[in-house]
């Protein structure tokens, strides 16, 4: 149960008003690269406001988790999030958060909710889910596992059937990577952390962690990790503890 922290509804939210101008100005400036639009048109058939809400999607939700990481311990770093414009040859392909301590890390939310990393980096990958998108088919934050030409399982993804349509992670993610889960609020701009999973654990757990999407046109190309699992492991989590303490009350070790 040490891989994974998981919030309870309304446990933990972030207002994140502060950091919207800058992120829609990040949106903009991204937008304003017309050899990126025409291929997210002709590619991903995306007209220009849907790449710009992709982007405040995605930015928005990578603000609080760093806020969130920083009040509990992690370095306050000037990169994190990275509001770089990256040219159509330089994408960067890193973490989406990235933290370097001087001993290895330890990520503690309570007492029995921490997450201990091996070493002195700790890369965080942020999924989030708009409000709008959970209220239609459920929370759920989605990891691409194929395209339209390479279709692919998540059984295929994980056992080494990778390619580039597969989420970084899958390619390159390494165990002691952390995932982080959030629910994004457009309306009140708020954003809802659900949890933090190590990716090794994500992995070890694929059966059960990674679901079908609810859309049958995605299902050969995306997986979801859905909320309804993560309160699953909160469940558990907080039985465990509970039977942790009744033994520990009744000097016996578990």
């Amino acid at each position: 149960m040490g891989e994974m922290i998981i919030f309870g509804s309304q446990e933990c939210v972030i207002d994140i008003r502060k950091y919207e101008k800058k992120v829609w100005d990040f949106a903009d400036q991204i937008c304003s690269d017309q050899d990126y639009m025409n291929y997210m048109q002709h590619q991903r058939r995306a007209d220009r406001w849907k790449v710009k809400q992709n982007i405040i999607d995605s930015k928005l939700p990578e603000c609080a988790v760093n806020e969130f990481l920083i009040s509990h311990g992690c370095p306050d770093l000037p990169t994190n999030p990275d509001f770089k414009v990256y040219g159509k040859k330089e994408k960067s392909w890193d973490p989406d958060l990235k933290y370097n301590f001087s001993a290895p890390w330890n990520l503690t939310y309570s007492l029995d909710r921490s997450i201990v990393g091996t070493g002195t980096q700790l890369d965080v990958a942020v999924k989030s889910c708009t409000k709008e998108t959970a209220d239609k088919y459920g929370a759920s934050f989605v990891f691409n596992i194929g395209t339209d030409s390479k279709p692919n399982t998540i059984e295929g993804a994980v056992s080494g059937k990778k390619h580039s349509g597969c989420d970084d992670l899958f390619i390159s993610g390494k165990d002691s990577d952390v995932i982080a889960f959030v629910l994004f609020d457009r309306v009140k701009m708020e954003c809802e952390l659900r949890g933090f999973a190590s990716w090794v654990s994500l992995k070890n757990d694929y059966k059960n962690a990674f679901g079908t999407m609810r859309l049958p046109k995605f299902r050969t190309i995306k997986t979801a990790v859905y909320d309804t699992y993560l309160q699953d492991v909160r469940k558990k989590s907080c039985e465990y503890s509970k039977m942790n303490s009744f033994f520990a009350s009744c000097g016996v070790q578990v």
